[in-house]
Order: C-alpha cells, then sequence, then structure tokens
C-alpha cells in the first residue's frame, strides 16, 4: 500500500471537497430558500462537474485497491449522490414526500457520518466509538429505503440509458455497501467499536419494535372505543365524543393520520384523495409526511379500520372527523 497518494490524486481529492461543500450549500438554498425555483441548473451543472471528477479519480487509480485515498474518494462521491438523490426526490419523481422532523435529521446523520467514517483512522478512540455507534443507530433507515424503493429499481435501470439521473434512485443500495465494508473491516475486527455498532443497532431495534407495539395498542383502543360509542344508543356524535375523549397525544395523532397525512405501504399522499370534502383531502396531502416508523407500524398493524357512522361514507372519512375535532 502506497504510503503517500500522488500529488495529482491529492489535488482531486480537494477539487471533490470543494464541490461536496458547493453541493451542502446549494442544497441548503433550495431547501430553505429558493424551493420554488428548484435550482435544477445549478444541480445539474453540479452533477455534471461530480461525473467528471469521478472519472478523473478514476483514470488517476484514486479507487484502485491500495490507494490511500481511495476510501476519502468513495465517501466524497457518496455524500453528493446522495444529495442528487435528494434533490432528484423533492423536485422530480417526488418518490418520498416530506421527511419526519426526526427522520430528516437521521438523514443528515448518516450523510455526515458517511463522510467522517473516511477519516476513522485519523480520529480518536472515543470518536471512533461513537461513529460505530452512530452506524448502528442508522443502518436500519438505509435497509428500509432499500426496501422501499425495490420497485423503483427495474424502472431506474430502464430509464438509465435515457435518464441517467434515474441511478439516484440506488443512492441508498451505494450507501447500505459503503456502511457493509465499513462494518466489515473497520469496526468489526476491534471488539470495542463492534460493541459500539451492536449497542447502536439494538438501539434501534429496539425502538422500532416498541414504536410498534404501542402504535398497534393505541389503534386497538381507539378501534374499540369507538366500535362502543356507535353502538351505544346514548352517543349521537360518535366521531365528536371520542374526539372529546382522545388526549390527542403524537401517537393517537400518528394512528388516525396513517394513510391520510403519513405515508403508508397502501398509500402516498400525492394527489386528492376521494372523501366528502376534497378541499380538506388537498390541504392534507400537502402536508404529506414519510415517517419510516409510522410506514412499518402501518406495515405490520395496518391501518386503523373504523366503521363508519351516519354519514360518513369510508373508515377514512371518520379518521379525518375525528382529526379535525382533535
Amino acid at each position: 500500500m502506497n504510503e503517500y497518494p500522488s500529488g495529482a490524486l491529492l489535488v482531486i481529492y480537494r477539487i471533490g471537497l470543494f464541490l461536496l461543500a458547493a453541493y451542502a450549500a446549494v442544497w441548503v438554498l433550495f431547501y430553505y430558500i429558493w424551493h420554488e425555483n428548484g435550482l435544477k441548473r445549478e444541480v445539474v451543472f453540479l452533477t455534471v462537474l461530480n461525473v467528471a471528477w469521478l472519472v478523473i479519480a478514476v483514470v488517476l487509480k484514486g479507487l484502485k485497491r491500495g490507494c490511500p485515498l481511495r476510501r476519502k474518494i468513495v465517501a466524497v462521491w457518496l455524500c453528493m449522490f446522495m444529495l442528487s438523490a435528494l434533490w432528484v426526490n423533492s423536485i422530480v419523481y417526488r418518490t418520498f414526500v416530506s421527511p419526519a422532523g426526526w427522520y430528516a435529521i437521521v438523514l443528515l446523520l448518516i450523510w455526515l457520518n458517511t463522510f467522517l467514517l473516511s477519516y476513522f483512522d485519523e480520529m480518536p478512540v472515543y470518536i471512533r466509538e461513537i461513529q460505530a455507534f452512530a452506524l448502528g443507530i442508522t443502518t436500519w433507515i438505509l435497509l428500509y429505503l432499500m426496501v422501499y424503493l425495490l420497485p423503483v429499481y427495474p424502472f431506474a435501470l430502464m430509464a438509465a440509458f435515457l435518464f441517467g439521473i434515474s441511478l439516484t434512485a440506488f443512492a441508498p443500495l451505494a450507501l447500505a455497501w459503503y456502511s457493509w465494508r465499513t462494518v466489515r473491516y473497520m469496526l468489526w475486527p476491534q471488539h470495542r467499536y463492534r460493541w459500539a455498532f451492536l449497542l447502536g443497532t439494538g438501539v434501534s431495534l429496539m425502538i422500532v419494535t416498541c414504536f410498534c407495539i404501542y402504535f398497534g395498542i393505541v389503534q386497538h383502543d381507539i378501534e374499540k372505543r369507538y366500535s362502543q360509542l356507535v353502538k351505544s344508543r346514548d352517543v349521537k356524535d360518535p366521531e365528536m365524543t371520542l374526539a372529546r375523549e382522545l388526549s390527542g397525544s403524537f401517537m393517537e395523532k400518528r394512528v388516525l393520520k396513517a394513510g391520510i397525512v403519513y405515508t403508508t405501504p397502501l398509500f402516498r399522499p400525492s394527489a386528492p384523495a376521494f372523501g366528502v370534502d376534497e378541499t380538506w383531502d388537498v390541504e392534507m396531502c400537502k402536508k404529506g409526511i414519510h415517517d419510516p416508523l409510522v410506514m412499518i407500524a402501518a406495515l405490520l398493524c395496518g391501518e386503523s379500520s373504523m366503521p363508519p357512522g351516519e354519514g360518513s361514507n369510508c373508515p377514512a372519512d371518520v379518521r379525518r372527523e375525528i382529526i379535525t375535532a382533535i
């Protein structure tokens, strides 16, 4: 293994860092300031530069086994690839609606950790343990995205010959591959880093499991109580009665909004839903949220299905009335 990279390759790597910084700056401007304009020309220009940069790095043998900058070049490219994928989703394909707050933070953590892992050998021991833990606690998101995008992969491959931008659908797959190699060659051989990674993985699995169980319990309680109110002769408006009884907790809102606001395996709010009040549906669809925890819970527990009472056309209408009244 070469101890020092060539001067030309080192310059290329620094140019890559500059491109990555430009990518991040453009993304921040797009997300917070010029969202409506989309910054399409700027992002396309940066994407072309990214491809050209990667080709030059390959020509200079920057991705060759044994190159001291190989891991760093791959990390920089993956970070740019991830930003391109987020931009393409926001502007072109809309595979995902707006991410939940915690989900956006996790994506940012994945992006930062992907870059910082390329400096793993240069970090203090306690920082390495934090990186290993962060990788463990976020790995399930990459696996989730890989499964979620499975139906998209064939179309992305077919469209790649005409529109190479469709290959951004494989960003989670590329990040998962990078994470797997990091775990295999950098974390697993060392006892302390292995356990930090496993601890993060265990914490994430516990969070997902507890969320799904709690989701199922709250869903069962809401459906059971609503069924009792519908059957009661003393209750004329079961929807309003249930809305008054509910505390409006975060889980109750997610149970009721699953499939209406929160995306589920069978629903994505990209077009108006069919209901009594289409204006209400349009407004709720504009507020569509993609939350992986709700997606998984809805897959395992199903969406809330409450029998419609008088004046309701479908179970979704019942939940709309309750959501509005809470």
